[in-house]
């Protein structure tokens, strides 16, 4: 078995390379690390190409693959290939194909919320168009211990029946205890119980599907995981989720407080609360600036009057609350209402 690690000279790179290695261990498997050296383009920094500035690129990639090498743990076999590509992505694919590793290993983006685990643009290409596994690094990754356990979420979308069988290959090949988990996204505190029961009849028959696939070559289990989302129990707004919208999971003022916000207030006001404490987190910085990202980065740096206007809304809006007027009196939200109220 070998695995493909997508390496740079970086932080990333070593936690692909981190990841990669524990991964090896437990699999008994080989790692490839693979640098990717952009083919000669009209579109690349340097064209046309010149001699001096090629040779100096191959000089620096040879030393950093050399030092990325350095730092695999001496009881895992490893070698280093440097490969020409238009994209990282196409490299890592192709290096995959022709040295017929079994997955792919790469390093998270650092530039999400809360700054561990984003889908960069090699990963995103990756886990579209790349014909075995990816394995994605979380930032910063350091575990240097040996595997104790897979876990597999499971679901019913197309592919989820390969990603159970690949999570059970894994998992015997060897004798690691595997997890399987039905994730159910509850819209309330008090939760979904049809959702809940939903899952936990499909866990019931993945664990036996599961059970039929493993043979008795390691221990299954499933469990059923519930909360707000999927990945984070951090609440926010956001103006779209549509694909078709032109900024998709981005955050406007006015379309948050002024057409959202008071019909949540109306059904369920300690939630309204909630939303309130989270906006001023988050976005109260930057109020009245056109558009920002769900963490409050500004996406789109121009104030537009339409977000200004709506500041003074909630007030008048949230007044028939008893739940909204006890959190107004909080001191932590003090600095929220006068970001809002400022002309």
């Amino acid at each position: 078995m070998r695995y493909i690690v997508g390496y740079t000279a970086n932080e990333r790179g070593r936690d692909a390379l981190n990841l990669a290695a524990v991964l090896a261990r437990s699999q008994d498997a080989e790692l490839d690390l693979v640098m990717v050296d952009p083919v000669h383009s009209p579109y690349t920094a340097v064209y046309p190409p010149e001699s001096g500035y090629r040779d100096l690129l191959e000089e620096q990639l040879e030393q950093w693959l050399s030092e990325g090498l350095s730092l695999v743990p001496e009881d895992v076999p490893a070698a280093g290939y440097i490969r020409n590509a238009d994209s990282d992505a196409a490299g890592l694919i192709n290096a995959a194909a022709e040295l017929k590793a079994g997955l792919i290993v790469v390093g998270a983006a650092s530039n999400g919320i809360f700054k561990r685990y984003t889908v960069g643009s090699v990963a995103n290409a990756l886990l579209h168009a790349a014909p075995v596994p990816v394995a994605l690094a979380p930032h910063g990754y350091s575990r240097t211990g040996a595997l104790t356990r897979i876990t597999c979420a499971v679901g019913n979308r197309r592919g989820s029946e390969d990603v159970l069988e690949t999570a059970v290959q894994t998992a015997a090949r060897s004798g690691l205890p595997l997890r399987l988990v039905s994730l159910v996204a509850l819209d309330s505190p008090s939760g979904d119980e049809k959702a809940v029961l939903e899952a936990g009849l499909h866990a019931q028959d993945r664990l036996a599907r599961a059970q039929e696939l493993a043979a008795g070559r390691c221990p299954v289990t499933a469990v059923v995981a519930s909360g707000r989302t999927i990945d984070t129990e951090e609440l926010c707004m956001m103006t779209s989720r549509s694909p078709r919208y032109y900024v998709s999971a981005a955050y406007w003022d006015r379309d948050s407080l002024l057409w959202a916000f008071p019909a949540i207030v109306e059904a369920d006001g300690n939630y309204a609360r909630e939303l309130l404490l989270s906006i001023f987190q988050r976005q109260g910085r930057n109020f009245g600036i056109h558009s920002r990202y769900i963490d409050g980065t500004v996406l789109e740096p121009a104030l537009n009057w339409m977000n200004c206007a709506p500041r003074r809304l909630p007030w008048n809006a949230t007044l028939p609350s008893p739940a909204i007027r006890a959190f107004c009196k909080r001191k932590s939200s003090g600095r929220g209402w006068r970001a809002l109220w400022k002309n």
